[in-house]
């Protein structure tokens, strides 16, 4: 993560002058500083738990006791004597 900042940090030096650049800093601390901006940075929930809310819950009633599977009785095998 570190280098990845680093190496993005490098890349905004190459592309833009030092104006620009103070200007990218003023309105990135703007934004952090502002809990109500519009553009927010990302959550670390997201990265923790990519799923969290993807969960879809079952639409289907539950089953009554009456309509619960029970155990089918298998009918008896006749002992055949030897």
């Amino acid at each position: 993560m570190v280098v990845s900042v680093t190496r993005f940090v490098i890349w905004i030096c190459r592309k833009f002058d030092r104006v620009h650049v103070e200007k990218i800093v003023e309105e990135l601390s703007a934004i952090l500083k502002n809990p109500d901006s519009s553009v927010q940075p990302r959550d670390p929930l997201d990265k923790e738990h990519p799923n969290y809310r993807d969960f879809k819950p079952d639409t289907d009633v539950p089953l009554t006791e009456a309509q619960l599977p029970g155990k089918k009785k298998r009918p008896k095998r006749k002992r055949t004597s030897r």
